[in-house]
């Protein structure tokens, strides 16, 4: 059993500036679906046993992760938990990557969010059966900060991924997906969006909407604007995405 967190060592963690600053629209999405009557007392509960209290067993959170990321396929709010869960430990990838480049954490931040969403959301739990958050968090880092290089120094060009060869093996040690997750295809192209140009509010806009699954009524009561003005960003946002993709 892992140690003992104490109160006010659990504080400091969640209460950390550095951390608020770059989980804080993450954080406070999660305390809004926790303050739900019907449903935050399971999120909370949930989220405690699959690791974030670190007096939970480890055998026993990578249980109830493992049951989490089965269901998070198809299961919105199932992936939502494990990306709470991993959010953490994607704040230290995020500084530890950009130690000689603060400027760039935000923006290496929000890939690896988007890539993390991914990897839950077509996770091979078959394959990989444990160890399920320190997968995701390498398999994320992988696909955020190696992958890319790799791809640039071997004069590679990066494949659709419906057009990557049925079956082959990928850097991640696992058999390649032959139809990935639709939320794969949307974070790749967000991902390419942003190297194009994409305005940062408008990547997170859309990630917020279609990776994190936020209801319109949730975003617009965050930012202080009515639904029909976010409806009319996502639609702006939506243009101007497309428009770098045909390009």
């Amino acid at each position: 059993m892992r140690p003992p967190v104490s109160a006010e060592a659990h504080r400091r963690l969640m209460t950390n500036p550095y951390r608020a600053s770059l989980t804080a629209s993450w954080n406070d999405d999660w305390a809004r679906r926790c303050a739900d009557p019907d449903r935050g007392h399971a999120l909370v509960a949930l989220l405690a046993a699959s690791g974030a209290d670190l007096t939970v067993p480890m055998a026993q959170a990578d249980a109830t992760l493992a049951a989490l990321v089965g269901r998070a396929r198809t299961d919105d709010e199932a992936a939502r938990i494990v990306l709470q869960r991993v959010l953490p430990g994607l704040v230290v990838v995020a500084a530890r990557r950009s130690r000689q480049r603060p400027d760039e954490r935000r923006r290496l931040f929000d890939d690896l969010v988007a890539n993390a969403w991914c990897v839950i959301r077509t996770y091979p739990l078959e394959r990989r059966p444990t160890k399920i958050a320190v997968n995701i968090l390498r398999d994320a880092e992988y696909l955020t900060c190696v992958r890319p290089s790799r791809l640039r120094s071997s004069g590679e060009i990066p494949m659709d991924e419906q057009q990557r060869p049925e079956g082959g093996a990928d850097h991640l040690g696992g058999a390649i997906e032959r139809d990935p997750h639709p939320a794969y295809q949307v974070a790749l192209l967000l991902n390419l969006g942003r190297r194009a140009g994409l305005p940062p509010d408008d990547a997170r806009l859309l990630e917020r909407l279609h990776l994190a699954g936020e209801r319109v009524e949730d975003i617009a009561r965050d930012l202080g604007v009515t639904t029909r003005t976010v409806r009319n960003r996502r639609h702006a946002a939506t243009q101007r995405l497309a428009v770098l993709a045909a390009a």
